[in-house]
């Protein structure tokens, strides 16, 4: 899952990091709550502001910035590695939200997140879940 040459390693490590501390932090936790949280367990409206901002600002530089990193089927050589799962997990959660990658505007990430989901163990995860997904309500569409 992590790549032997120094560099590689280093950059797969960034990747993670960045999954979780950026596209998690400032895109996928605001719009699940906002989505998901709010009106389905706290019982309380979903705040409009908070969802138009993430996907108004903030979410342009973010994808902008993957979109300018991806250089092939993996972000990392020529095999996936733990960069692509911590990636491609935000987007699914993303997508099971309701929400959808513009394939006009950021053409190479959308087919690197439609690869990363197509590979045959991460397949294997996603359908592992279908139960869960299906209980909480969630969109499976974009797998299809």
């Amino acid at each position: 899952m992590l790549p032997g040459e120094g560099k590689a390693y280093g950059r797969a490590l960034w990747f993670d990091a960045y999954a979780g501390g950026t596209i998690f932090r400032h895109v996928v936790h605001p719009l699940f709550h906002q989505t998901i949280v709010a009106p389905n367990i706290r019982k309380v409206p979903s705040d409009k502001a908070v969802i138009d901002q993430v996907l108004n600002e903030v979410q342009s530089e973010i994808f902008g910035y993957l979109e300018s990193e991806i250089d092939g089927k993996f972000l990392i050589g020529n095999a996936m590695t733990l960069a692509d799962i911590a990636i491609a997990s935000n987007f699914i959660i993303y997508q099971y939200i309701g929400y959808k990658i513009d394939a006009a505007r950021y053409p190479k990430l959308a087919k690197y997140v439609r690869g990363v989901a197509d590979n045959a163990a991460f397949r294997k995860a996603l359908d592992d879940e279908k139960p869960f997904v299906a209980n909480m309500g969630l969109d499976r569409t974009f797998l299809d």
